[in-house]
């Protein structure tokens, strides 16, 4: 998932802790976030979801490593706990944007905000693919 920041007229990937999809119940990982993306998209959302960018191939191995980073989700299992307000994803309350154009990946985009001291950044970061549908 691509994501634009006006502010810094840039595209980058929403970057979310690998531990996301992890075996506790990795199918409702942070539906809320999916869910508002998909709404913002006029895609169906009621079982919308994340899911790690290995799931979607083409044909190369691990594409994803080369997308640039714009933003962090900082906090895995309730990174938008006000998806229902919040008028895009930039305004989630546990993602952090990038405010210097973007980094090279989103390892990258995590070393530097550490650096920066945002609270919450940990462990291995990977882009966020979303999965928009009706069904639960």
């Amino acid at each position: 998932m691509q994501i634009y920041d006006a502010s810094t007229d840039g595209w980058g990937a929403l970057c979310v802790p690998l531990r996301t999809f992890g075996p506790e119940d990795p199918q409702y990982a942070d539906a809320d976030v999916a869910k508002l993306v998909c709404r913002q998209l006029g895609l169906p959302s009621y079982g919308a979801k994340l899911a790690h960018p290995g799931s979607f191939t083409n044909g190369e191995r691990e594409p994803y490593t080369g997308m640039r980073g714009k933003a962090l989700g900082t906090s895995p299992g309730d990174m938008c706990t006000n998806a229902l307000y919040a008028g895009h994803v930039l305004a989630c309350d546990h993602v952090a944007v990038w405010g210097q154009g973007t980094a090279r990946s989103c390892g990258q985009l995590a070393e530097r905000m550490r650096e920066a001291g945002v609270s919450g950044v940990a462990g291995s970061y990977v882009p966020a693919g979303v999965v928009c549908t009706g069904k639960a």
